[in-house]
């Protein structure tokens, strides 16, 4: 019997979840990275991996167009930990444990510990995949 609320969670494990998340993007930059090496003509090395990811998916000879859309997807919760995340809360009163994040917009959101464990993991399974795609799966046309 899981139990959606684990009365052992603490603050500390919330913040343990956020940074698992912000680690697994990481790594799968780094991923990204390996990637975007081959052909590296019209490079922007000072641009983040994501954006280099969107300029080189959109000059490759093949239709990278489903990655970069899952990428986009797995970047949402890492954009609003990392750009926004304004608090967090633990305490049963307060409800499931959650972290409170602020969008560019100024919407507030609610990320729940359970999603940050899930969005960990879907980090991860994608820069599994990724890895196993070829080194030149960005092959760039040269335009």
């Amino acid at each position: 019997m899981a139990n959606a609320v684990s009365p052992e969670l603490v603050f500390s494990d919330l913040m343990a979840a956020v940074g698992e998340v912000l680690l697994r993007w990481g790594y799968l930059e780094l991923e990204m990275l390996k990637k975007l090496e081959v052909g590296r003509e019209g490079s922007m090395p000072r641009a983040a991996p994501l954006q280099q990811w969107r300029v080189a998916g959109a000059r490759a000879l093949a239709d990278v167009s489903g990655w970069t859309e899952e990428i986009e997807r797995a970047a949402q919760i890492r954009n609003l930990l990392a750009h926004g995340l304004i608090g967090g809360h633990a305490q049963p009163e307060v409800g499931a444990p959650h972290v409170v994040c602020r969008d560019l917009d100024g919407v507030r959101h609610q990320i729940k510990h359970a999603d940050l464990i899930a969005a960990a993991q879907t980090l991860d399974l994608l820069r599994l995949r990724l890895h196993r795609e070829p080194d030149d799966l960005l092959g760039s046309s040269g335009t």
